[in-house]
């Protein structure tokens, strides 16, 4: 699902066990649009061919007075290869997309799918939205602007974005997880005791924690009555109209949502009426989400392809689409 770190001016360096455990999870690249206390240009490298080679340049370059995005990619669409790393420049440029090392104005970083741009083979749904929308001038001169932002933000549903002028503005997109002083897209830069298990619900990314038992017991992950990273449990409410959803909750925000203290999405006051049910989704622990189509399915019927999570209908269409004439050329 990729993970993006931010490290604003004045504030220290993300720590190390944090920087590896983001590429243990997510390996097909790592990239750094950096800019210097005292340079007027963003400078992105992504050329790094393993963790150690970036670790080593990270701390011998980036300084406390520097701002820097660090992005690990996950690939979902697109070659996945140097080209296609973030971060990106804002440019209508195609080759400068694709460059390794360049330096420009404005840098963007990109944690998600945008489902409008997945079917190139070439370029990634990033850089497409780059060259589609991001890139017009209309746009990117006029991000503080709150309508502009609103569009973005609505097109781009839960994705997280972060957009980095030569001037030191940070813009974010999403929500983000605050560690110290650096924010990251989502919970990766936990350490290895975390296992991944999955994109979990369209918002977040899903962690399951391993108790003394090695069994999985709760899930980590962002609470969305309080919005705090914490332990959860997918839990189903129906409304007074019978629609029902699926919320993470944690046990706090479970307690008060049963006593019509806590205001849930899509509601506009307390009301402990409201609700008519709150229960634990049947078989939660048992369900994983497609990593390719996105859709629920049984763990027994996960199939692993080039180490990612798919069902098996992806499954058949990624080996179709290998062996096709054209991808053979």
């Amino acid at each position: 699902m990729c993970v993006i770190a931010v490290k604003y001016k004045g504030v220290d360096l993300p720590q190390e066990k944090h920087l590896r455990a983001c590429e243990i999870r997510n390996r097909d690249g790592i990239g750094v649009a950096l800019l210097k206390a005292d340079a007027t240009e963003i400078m992105i490298k992504k050329d790094f061919t393993d963790i150690d080679v970036f670790i080593k340049w990270f701390y011998e370059i980036v300084k406390k007075e520097d701002t820097c995005i660090i992005h690990y990619r996950f690939a979902t669409h697109g070659l996945k290869d140097v080209g296609n790393r973030h971060p990106f420049p804002i440019t209508q440029n195609k080759e400068l997309l694709r460059k390794p090392e360049l330096v420009c104005q404005m840098a963007v970083a990109h944690n998600g799918v945008l489902s409008e741009y997945q079917h190139h083979k070439k370029y990634s749904d990033t850089q497409k939205f780059v060259l589609d929308i991001l890139s017009d001038e209309t746009i990117k001169n006029n991000l503080a602007n709150p309508k502009i932002r609103k569009l973005i933000n609505n097109f781009l549903e839960k994705d997280k974005l972060v957009v980095l002028q030569a001037d030191g503005t940070l813009y974010y997109w999403g929500e983000w997880v605050k560690v110290g002083e650096v924010y990251y897209s989502n919970a990766s830069y936990l350490d290895k005791k975390v296992e991944y298990v999955g994109f979990g619900t369209p918002y977040y990314d899903n962690w399951r924690i391993k108790d003394k038992q090695e069994t999985y017991h709760a899930f980590q992950d962002m609470c969305d009555g309080c919005g705090q990273i914490k332990k959860v449990q997918m839990q189903e409410f129906v409304d007074s109209d019978d629609s029902g959803d699926y919320l993470y909750l944690c046990k706090s925000c479970r307690k008060k949502v049963q006593k019509g203290k806590l205001l849930l999405p899509n509601q506009t006051e307390k009301l402990p009426g409201l609700l008519t049910s709150l229960k634990k989704a049947n078989d939660s622990d048992d369900m994983v989400q497609c990593e390719s189509c996105f859709d629920w399915i049984s763990s027994k019927e996960v199939c692993e392809y080039y180490s990612h999570k798919v069902c098996t209908k992806c499954l058949d269409n990624a080996i179709q689409s290998e062996l096709s004439p054209r991808n053979k050329q």
